[in-house]
């Protein structure tokens, strides 16, 4: 929206640390920037984000999603990695993809895919989209 530059919410381990600005992890999990794509990532979030924790029960749920927070901000502190948001969505599909009732299927793009292979076919989708966007 603006308000806020995207640094001003960006996990940054030296301000964590030195400054006790805890808050990053947070505001750093839940953003999820901006763009086309932000209508879909929040569709995801909403849409698997429900069905998982229906599925696991609300408080499991929430040890789930701060555990997720917690390896992430880890692993993406490692890797140079500011925000967490795309990752902890893709974490959330993957989990509940896992967890789905045998032989349920989703309609991605027209295409029925079998929930365990959601997470590849959205990686698919990713590439292909990649790949026409660079024109090769």
């Amino acid at each position: 929206m603006g308000k806020l530059s995207p640094e001003a919410l960006a996990l940054d381990a030296a301000l964590i640390v030195k400054k006790w600005q805890l808050w990053r992890v947070v505001t750093a999990a839940s953003f999820f920037g901006g763009g086309a794509q932000l209508l879909q990532k929040l569709y995801y979030l909403i849409s698997f984000g429900t069905n998982l924790e229906t599925t696991i029960g609300a408080g499991e749920y929430l040890r789930v999603i701060a555990s997720c927070i917690a390896v992430q901000a880890f692993i993406f502190h490692l890797l140079g990695w500011q925000f967490l948001g795309d990752g902890l969505i893709m974490a959330i599909t993957v989990l509940f993809a896992q967890l789905s009732p045998p032989g349920a299927q989703m309609s991605l793009y027209g295409l029925k895919v079998p929930y365990p292979l959601l997470p590849l076919a959205q990686l698919a989708l990713c590439a292909a989209r990649a790949s026409a966007a660079s024109g090769s």
